[in-house]
């Protein structure tokens, strides 16, 4: 839960140039961020909203967070989540949680009905009711005194109706990263930017402003790190092919270049820029987000469970995903067994794992690699989507950099050894094995260790960010555990 596992990229070569390109030249110095003072502020993210017709998680101007503001609020008999949801904090601190909710047993139950699930008619509205139920359901786990046994049953009144929306939305009934982060903030200011200052939680567990400051900076993080979203897009164009099929436009080597640049600046803005946020002190009080206060009292909350859904059978319903146990019918009422749920992380962002697939970097550990994975299945669909449409794109960038290096390399060797007709030959020994006068004729526009240089800067970025997320991992959970 909280903060993200560290992982590094797999093999040699994602620390070492392309074969052969160890000696490269930086790329004109733009690997040098000193040198970038646009880099060194926050934008303030994309201010203006796309109209209902946009799909709610498409990948775009605003990167992975919703290109809509999340609603505050949802119609009708479904206001009782929200009501709910403004007492958490009270609920958590008196240990009420599970009293509160039996108490309004007979409002949540009639959640469970088609007619009053046709209300939530939007995405927007399904989003913010699954979030609201994530953390009602921690907050009946979790919001009891301190010797109450663990529940091991989430009652069919918050069960079912979750299940319910989360089917309609193609995930697990979970309190997920989107929960939490991506679809949980509002701005004070709706004109203004999405910024630490202007944005403000709708959910929360202890009210404290360590928590708020912990949630809102994934917000912004978010949010600032669209421009390595739009640069990777902009690679995606510039190296042609087609997903999963190679064909269509030969690549763009100039435009893949100025894509890279753009995709390391964006990379350290997020990693050198956004992650100390986190570390921020208020004068006279102390760190904004105290690490004893997350690792004592919020990660209590943003754990996972086992837990039995009743009155849902995970087994018998294929639009429901499992959640990671076995799915059965047990003996009493066909319900499934105990599912187990991952708690949110910010491994179930988008953002690393497309720009893994686009660079090329996979896990060296295999477990660590199966586990991201799995998380996946907790993001919104479409941005699960987005990641395998970049991992099956081809040609891989990777490749191709490789490629067009080794064939300038080539072409300047039979060019010293043996001149013009040396060349000459090497040109036609291209043509045969397939290479196409148009991308011969871009090739040449463009030092491929130039290109080079700029991909490994971009896979240092990438290294640069997971040893600084990292560096949270070890003050908020490892330090704190010991």
């Amino acid at each position: 839960a909280g903060p993200a596992v560290a992982s590094t990229p797999a093999g040699p070569q994602q620390q070492q140039p392309p074969p052969g390109t160890a000696a490269a030249a930086p790329a004109d110095g733009f690997e040098m961020m000193a040198a970038r003072p646009d880099v060194h502020c926050l934008t303030g993210g994309k201010r203006t909203e796309a109209p209902a017709h946009v799909p709610l998680w498409e990948v775009g101007e605003r990167g992975f967070l919703p290109v809509r503001d999340p609603v505050p609020d949802l119609p009708g008999p479904w206001a009782v989540l929200v009501d709910l949801g403004a007492e958490i904090p009270m609920m958590c601190a008196d240990g009420s949680a599970r009293d509160v909710l039996h108490d309004h047993e007979a409002q949540l139950a009639a959640l469970d009905s088609e007619a009053n699930l046709a209300l939530l008619n939007s995405v927007d509205l399904l989003e913010r009711a699954h979030s609201l139920y994530g953390y009602l359901c921690s907050a009946f786990i979790n919001g009891v005194d301190a010797g109450a046994p663990r529940a091991k049953k989430l009652p069919r009144f918050i069960a079912r109706p979750w299940c319910n929306v989360a089917r309609l939305l193609g995930r697990r009934p979970a309190l997920d990263y989107a929960a939490c982060v991506l679809y949980n903030w509002d701005r004070v200011n709706r004109q203004g930017p999405i910024s630490m200052a202007n944005v403000r939680l709708l959910n929360r567990f202890t009210g404290l402003v360590d928590e708020e400051w912990f949630f809102k900076t994934h917000i912004v993080i978010e949010s600032e790190a669209a421009e390595v979203v739009q640069a990777l897009a902009r690679g995606l164009d510039a190296l042609g092919g087609d997903e999963g099929a190679g064909a269509g436009p030969d690549p763009d080597p100039e435009a893949l270049l100025l894509s890279l640049r753009a995709l390391e600046g964006a990379l350290w803005r997020v990693a050198r820029v956004c992650l100390p946020i986190m570390f921020e002190r208020a004068e006279g009080q102390g760190a904004l987000c105290d690490y004893h206060m997350f690792y004592h009292r919020l990660r209590l909350f943003i754990g996972g469970w086992d837990l039995e859904y009743e009155g849902v059978d995970f087994g018998s319903d294929p639009q429901l995903p499992s959640c990671g146990a076995s799915p059965a019918a047990s003996a009493a009422g066909g319900f499934a067994q105990p599912q187990r749920i991952a708690g949110p992380s910010g491994a179930m962002s988008a953002l690393l794992p497309t720009v893994d697939a686009f660079l090329g970097i996979s896990m060296s550990n295999r477990d660590l690699g199966k586990l991201l994975s799995e998380f996946e299945s907790y993001m919104p669909t479409a941005h699960a989507s987005f990641i395998r449409r970049v991992r099956d794109r081809a040609p891989s960038l990777r490749e191709y950099v490789i490629r067009l290096h080794a064939e300038q390399v080539a072409a300047e060797s039979a060019v010293g050894a043996g001149g013009a007709a040396s060349a000459g030959a090497a040109a036609a020994a291209d043509l045969a094995s397939g290479a196409s006068d148009a991308h011969q004729a871009a090739s040449c526009n463009v030092d491929a260790n130039a290109l080079v240089s700029t991909y490994n800067e971009c896979i240092n970025r990438v290294l640069d960010f997971r040893w600084r997320h990292f560096q949270l991992v070890q003050k908020y959970i490892i330090d704190q555990a010991r």
